[in-house]
């Protein structure tokens, strides 16, 4: 490359700053953030339950409370308005739970979300220890 006196070398020598506006976030990607934490959570729910249902199958929990207190214990740290119910029927373990919306979500912006109620529930059956 070979330049002439008559060049305008400033681009070359010093390039031109840009500045950059900070990136817009989109109301969806918050909505994406708030479903994907549910579901999460859910999840999360559903393995307390199926390990609750579990230890009263084999008596290790001998109770419907004490599966509820475990339950309870488990989860209340971001669901403390969920309702929990346990039964045990014709040799299953029932379990339920059901939370509001809003307290599985980590952002207020869709109001839509946080007017539904989440429901988990599990049966299992109790097996014969003898």
């Amino acid at each position: 490359f070979e330049a002439s006196p008559e060049d305008d070398l400033t681009d070359v020598v010093r390039p031109r700053t840009q500045v950059m506006e900070a990136p817009r976030r989109h109301p969806a990607g918050r909505a994406v953030v708030d479903v994907s934490l549910m579901l999460y959570r859910y999840t999360f729910v559903w393995r307390v339950i199926e390990d609750a249902n579990r230890e009263r199958a084999v008596s290790n929990l001998t109770s419907d409370q004490a599966v509820i207190d475990y339950i309870s214990g488990e989860i209340s740290g971001f669901a403390p308005n969920a309702t929990i119910e346990s039964d045990v029927d014709v040799g299953r373990v029932y379990t339920a739970v059901t939370m509001p919306a809003a307290d599985l979500k980590a952002t207020t912006w869709f109001a839509s979300l946080t007017n539904i109620n989440i429901h988990v529930e599990s049966t299992q059956y109790v097996e014969p220890w003898e």
